[in-house]
């Protein structure tokens, strides 16, 4: 099982910051990297990006943009913490530290940012493949609707491709990885739940709909997801 981009950093930085015997400087430096880790906004940064890319070329079409370091763009904060909730939440997983930051993060995020915005599991993809590539082609049939507003149908249509192309690449990616790497009962049980209930996204009226209708699909990933990860640490805590 794959495990999230960022996963192997998060796990180390937490380690170094809570263990004791590590060196100040160690220490420190693992300080940075979380709260960069929890300020990140990966979405927000392209959308400013492609703004300003239009506001200097005043063309809708012309809207290609490229970025410096993408590697350290690249990776999911919510499928990372994801990851690392499931398998802190196992029987071979017994670091609270991990249990605590990954739902204080997810909390953060959850109430501070867009739908669209927390939800970032593109960015496994990098940011130029994966979450401009995103942004770019909901772009474009933005502005097709302003300037073709007879197109309606096959503009919908459109939309629903790209969407329903979200969904096959992204969702067994959700699944693969929120297992952190190995065996976890959390992704178990959310293959399950999101198999039980793909008619709930698959056949939804708002695939037509490039606003609604990703924020529709993010929004009924993230309930399922945090629901299993509350279930599963539920249980941990009673089988305690």
């Amino acid at each position: 099982m794959e495990q999230p981009r960022l996963l192997s950093k998060l796990r180390t930085a937490l380690n170094y910051l809570y263990d004791s015997q590590q060196s100040h400087q160690n220490r420190h430096e693992a300080h940075q990297f979380l709260l960069t880790y929890k300020q990140s906004n990966v979405r927000r940064l392209v959308v400013s990006r492609l703004q300003s890319r239009k506001d200097r070329t005043d063309d809708g079409e012309n809207n290609e943009i490229s970025f410096n370091q993408a590697e350290d763009l690249t990776g999911s904060i919510f499928l990372s913490c994801l990851g690392l909730l499931y398998s802190s939440c196992s029987q071979s997983n017994s670091n609270s530290h991990e249990r605590i930051f990954t739902a204080q993060a997810l909390n953060h995020r959850c109430r501070s940012i867009k739908l669209t915005e927390i939800l970032d599991i593109e960015a496994e993809d990098g940011v130029e493949c994966g979450t401009a590539r995103l942004v770019l082609a909901l772009e474009e049939v933005k502005h097709a609707r302003n300037t073709q507003p007879n197109n309606t149908a096959d503009l919908n249509e459109k939309t629903k491709s790209i969407l329903t192309a979200w969904l096959e690449r992204y969702v067994p990616m959700l699944v693969n990885r929120s297992g952190g790497g190995s065996a976890c009962t959390g992704a178990e049980l959310l293959a399950v739940v999101l198999e039980r209930h793909s008619s709930v996204l698959l056949d939804s009226p708002y695939l037509v709909d490039e606003s609604r209708g990703e924020e529709q699909i993010k929004g009924t990933l993230m309930m399922f997801s945090l629901a299993v990860a509350m279930y599963v640490a539920a249980f941990r805590d009673f089988e305690e």
